[in-house]
């Protein structure tokens, strides 16, 4: 089971007066805040919106023109973060821990770039066709790893290009999920639009 927690900071006068947490796991993104509301603010200056149930939502943080993005493709979480790059830079400035913008611990990054040097070839050809989201019966994923040759190829008829293309080879050759493209493909069109 995986979990994705995502912390609003106060701000009382625009949004809410105390920190708002919303958190969601496998097969379940609630369509509100941990404590049940939606909407926080005289304006709605934070809001939480349910784009499609269990699948897709947004929290818009309008005061800082902000748009969260939490999504499961799969059974994987998918989250994305549009923001002024003003606001991301003026955190760094000030020195203070305002973004999470580093990441994963050292110890737990993966050079995906080096993954895929090393791995060119070594996945053996897998000439099964899958369906996106296809599980087996007991609700498994039964995918093998691709061979960079089909992950390059899935990827490319995705259309996806840059890191987008990058990421979406390497999590094919790394699980053979084709739900990774599926997530690439939704990501590139958050971004790019």
């Amino acid at each position: 089971m995986f979990q994705l927690t995502v912390i609003v900071k106060s701000h009382p006068e625009c949004g809410s007066s105390q920190f708002q947490t919303y958190q969601a796991q496998t097969d379940s993104l609630p369509g509100s805040f941990d404590d049940g509301h939606n909407v926080y603010g005289s304006h709605g200056g934070l809001e939480l919106v349910e784009v499609e149930p269990n699948k897709h939502v947004e929290i818009h943080i309008k005061y800082i023109n902000t748009t969260v993005v939490v999504r499961q493709i799969g059974r994987y979480f998918t989250f994305a973060i549009r923001m002024p790059e003003e606001l991301v830079n003026s955190s760094h400035s000030r020195g203070e821990l305002e973004l999470c913008t580093r990441g994963c611990p050292a110890s737990e990054r993966i050079n995906y770039q080096e993954y895929l040097a090393e791995r060119r070839d070594r996945v053996p050809q897998v000439s099964s066709t899958y369906d996106l989201e296809d599980d087996d019966d007991d609700g498994s994923i039964s995918n093998k790893p691709l061979s960079r040759h089909e992950a390059e190829a899935a990827c490319r008829d995705a259309q996806l290009v840059d890191f987008y293309f990058d990421s979406c080879v390497f999590d094919l050759m790394a699980t053979g999920d084709r739900n990774f493209t599926l997530a690439a493909i939704i990501a590139l069109k958050t971004f790019c639009t």
